[in-house]
């Protein structure tokens, strides 16, 4: 009996630890879809604003919506109405298991390529980290049903 309880708590404390270290999902098909922020801070140790940001990336969205196709489309927020960029904003691809890569004007001089540092992605939640102009932000997504 006493081995039995002992067996169970050395599980769960793996299990638990496995959880708390490895946030992120290795099951990218989970990227997929539509995401919108709730969120964010810009700084690790500045707190959260709950609040929907407009600054994910350089287009000044609100959400993005990752296609199975490899490419994302902006979404934004407006009086209070969610809406989605017609045409795609470029491709993405994943760098290795913790970074997406988003690629602006893919083949034309102008390209940019943007990194998103994942610090959590599940089924119902994408959060990430990015460095852009010097400046670290994170924000909190979660999926669109």
């Amino acid at each position: 009996m006493m081995l039995l309880a002992l067996l169970s708590i050395t599980l769960f404390t793996c299990k638990r630890e496995e959880i708390m270290n490895n946030p992120v999902s290795s099951d990218k098909t989970l990227l997929i879809g539509q995401w919108d922020s709730y969120e964010s801070r810009s700084a690790q140790t500045a707190p959260f604003v709950k609040q929907i940001a407009t600054n994910l990336t350089i287009a000044y969205e609100s959400g993005i919506t990752f296609l199975d196709s490899g490419t994302f489309k902006p979404r934004y927020y407006a009086g209070g109405i969610w809406s989605e960029g017609a045409s795609a904003a470029g491709n993405y691809s994943m760098q290795d298991e913790q970074t997406v890569i988003l690629t602006y004007f893919s083949g034309t001089k102008d390209e940019l390529k943007f990194e998103m540092d994942l610090v959590k992605l599940d089924k119902e939640y994408l959060w990430f980290r990015q460095h852009y102009f010097g400046i670290e932000q994170e924000y909190h997504l979660q999926r669109v049903h």
